[in-house]
């Protein structure tokens, strides 16, 4: 290759991976692209361009790239990895396993590679085998609290292990990342004032388009801005229409997903945050461990996770007495719990569903039982339990949709976990990703009785099926991911929708199937019921919501006084 064109193309690259580290990614896809017209045949390039697409949730455009990486060098375990990430980003769990494991043929030593199988496999329901591959990517990299994290992830899909058990593995990641290292504990004397708003700070990645945002967007766009200021901040990289809609209810935005916890720190303490509040929990793009270093006087976990953080100094995590039972449930948390009577979710409908229509058994003669909920959560015990409904109701279906679906080899995964339980497989129909939201909410129109998962319920999801007049049928268990759906029917006066163990379940499901009149009625009046509920009360909520900030906010005050 002519050396000059070698390297203007190694300076093009050089100047897109600035950009990059500048937060100019798609200018860098620009010099990505004319590097490679002169230096098409580099698979180091190439792995990099590609990692950059999926970064920018361009994932079909960076599995091309991908595979011509892999042609030129087959012995990358790192490219196969990342591949991996870009299949996986689009639903195709099954081919993302596939090459992880391509990538330990390649390097039997990649144990980094465990944590992403572990992930994956969670990703398609099979916990248990996940679990494993978790746990031996920690005794691999002790030190890596990414993959500790996606093993505590984890554990809120597991039906295997008690809360007690869920709570100390929590307390151990805070207890091996954070209790032995020293991080400044700073006076907040300047700020405990008590006769002015409150500064509220919300940290999130998840400003976006996510289930998150039909709960959040109502409180920050509804804040009595005589009680509270509100700042955002949002730890996400791709912004869109959601985002901007949150953007313009706040006070303040701040973008941080290019600073580092001590910059996010500074320009909290900045801000003079009197309550932060983490909405990420052990989820994706979290900044948990910002709050080990206490920006805020008081920091709070709400809403994005179903359990505890495990952080001694995370106060208080919001919740409700039907979630998380008084005083039974308290041990099992590392906060101090905040009980909001009549339910902790506000829920913000959206405004591209179609309204409810008549149930579909009436005309099609058979039941369809349906669940929209991350392929994640559908676990052995939910597949086993769906399957025993299945097989009580003759001639019934079960329509399943999630962006796993796509991928032919997930679809039929799943075909087999249910004929394995004695189903037919023509007794399923499992949907893709829709094009559109309002496709996605139209086709709860094809849904009689929406069965919830176990033992992580639904939340987005429940929502959505009540919103379009479907009714859901809960299986309750003993943790906040197994209760929550207890607690959003029982605040609707549906208990009887709540099923106490798996014959109970069992019951509720077939003796509704055969009420056509009383599935109508759903049909009829589930919208306007939860329309009048305090679930979308959106005053009402954020009053209550200000009052408990507010509360602690004095409680502070009031001991710093008696101190």
């Amino acid at each position: 290759m002519n050396p000059m064109a070698f390297d203007k193309a190694m300076k093009l690259f050089h100047k897109a991976e600035r950009l990059v580290q500048r937060g100019r990614p798609l200018e860098a896809v620009l010099l990505y692209r004319k590097g490679l017209k002169l230096l098409p045949d580099n698979a180091d390039v190439l792995n990099n361009f590609a990692n950059l697409l999926t970064s920018l949730n361009r994932c079909d455009e960076a599995v091309e790239v991908f595979k011509k990486a892999i042609q030129i060098d087959p012995k990358s375990a790192h490219t196969y990895a990342n591949f991996g990430s870009a299949l996986a980003s689009l639903g195709m769990f099954q081919q993302a396993i596939e090459k992880c494991q391509c990538a330990l043929e390649v390097d039997p030593t990649f144990v980094q590679i465990y944590g992403q199988l572990g992930f994956w496999l969670s990703s398609l329901g099979q916990n248990k085998l996940a679990l494993e591959y978790l746990q031996r990517a920690m005794q691999h990299l002790p030190h890596d609290r990414w993959i500790y994290t996606l093993y505590l992830l984890a554990l809120n899909y597991s039906d295997d292990l008690e809360p007690h058990e869920q709570f100390e593995a929590h307390a151990q990641w805070y207890r091996n990342f954070f209790v032995d290292n020293f991080y400044f504990q700073p006076s907040f004397v300047d700020q405990l004032t008590c006769d002015r708003p409150l500064n509220i700070g919300y940290l999130s990645a998840d400003f976006r388009h996510h289930s998150v945002a039909f709960f959040i967007e109502p409180i920050i766009q509804g804040h009595d801005r005589t009680k509270i200021k509100c700042f955002c901040y949002s730890n996400n990289t791709r912004d869109d229409e959601v985002s901007k809609r949150i953007k313009k209810g706040a006070d303040v935005w701040h973008s941080v997903a290019a600073l580092n916890d001590e910059q996010l720190y500074e320009l909290i303490r900045k801000d003079k945050i009197d309550i932060l509040v983490d909405l990420n929990g052990h989820t994706g793009g979290n900044r948990l461990a910002l709050f080990a270093r206490r920006p805020a006087p008081i920091q709070v976990t709400y809403l994005g996770y179903p359990n505890t953080t495990g952080m001694e100094v995370m106060d208080y995590r919001i919740t409700d007495d039907l979630s998380d039972p008084s005083p039974s449930a308290d041990s099992y948390y590392s906060e101090t719990l905040i009980r909001l009577k009549q339910g902790f979710l506000c829920y913000s409908p959206p405004g591209a569903a179609p309204t409810s229509s008549k149930p579909p058994v009436l005309e099609k003669g058979w039941v369809t039982y349906g669940s929209f909920n991350n392929v994640a959560k559908l676990s052995p015990t939910t597949i086993n339990l769906w399957a025993r409904v299945l097989k009580q109701t003759p001639h019934s279906q079960l329509l399943l949709k999630g962006k796993a679906f796509n991928d032919p080899q997930t679809r039929a995964y799943f075909v087999k976990q249910f004929e394995d339980q004695g189903v037919a497989g023509e007794r399923l129909r499992l949907i893709g990703h829709a094009k559109s939201f309002e496709q996605h909410m139209a086709l709860y129109d094809d849904i009689d009785i929406a069965l919830d998962t176990f033992p992580y319920h639904g939340v987005t999801t429940t929502f959505e099926a009540l919103w379009m007049g479907v009714p859901v049928i809960s299986r309750i268990g003993n943790t906040h991911a197994s209760r929550v759906g207890k607690s959003i029917l029982s605040v609707l006066g549906l208990d009887e929708l709540t099923a106490d163990c798996d014959d109970h379940f069992i019951r509720i499901a077939t003796l509704l199937a055969e009420d056509k009149s009383r599935l109508h009625e759903y049909r009829k009046n589930l919208r306007g019921q939860l329309q009048s509920s305090p679930l979308m009360d959106e005053r009402g909520f954020v009053a209550k919501l200000e009052e408990a900030y507010r509360s602690i906010w004095q409680a502070l005050l009031d001991r710093k006084a008696g101190s």
